[in-house]
């Protein structure tokens, strides 16, 4: 996310990242742990999914799943 406050939230499978998640108030150090990626991409379709985890001060705040379809016309 970019803009007056700025973000950034990186995803990788296995693996824990400490982001900055940027607020009017200040900034948030978050921990990104990414639990599961797939995608199926294929020539004018696909899909993409992303399960994570974000936890706060090592305190987990919400699990989440993400799926995106896609279809070019």
């Amino acid at each position: 996310r970019s803009g007056v406050a700025n973000s950034s939230l990186i995803i990788e499978k296995s693996k824990r990242n400490l982001c900055h998640y940027g607020t009017f108030y200040g900034d948030i150090l978050m921990g990104i742990h990414g639990k599961t990626i797939q995608s199926d991409v294929q020539e004018d379709c696909g899909r993409f999914e992303f399960g994570y985890d974000v936890d706060i001060n090592g305190a987990l705040t919400s699990r989440n799943k993400l799926v995106m379809d896609y279809k070019n016309n």
